[in-house]
């Protein structure tokens, strides 16, 4: 199906987006600290990032109750 193949493709993509901006704000908090305006903002992108994984996730999870094809 297609739709479930872009979503997995969607949801594979957003995992290593979340994985890359997790690291660059973990090296931008021991670079500039905690409480910088660039890991604060770089805080925030990952934060959209892992909201929109949720979102997928949650609507998956709402369409496999009806279905049970998965990823």
């Amino acid at each position: 199906m297609i739709g479930l193949s872009y979503s997995c493709d969607i949801n594979d993509e957003l995992q290593v987006q979340i994985h890359e901006k997790r690291q660059k704000m973990i090296h931008s908090a021991k670079e500039n600290g905690l409480q910088s305006e660039q890991t604060l903002n770089i805080s925030q992108e990952l934060d959209v990032l892992i909201n929109k994984f949720l979102h997928i996730h949650n609507g998956e999870e709402r369409f496999e109750a009806k279905s049970s094809t998965s990823c």
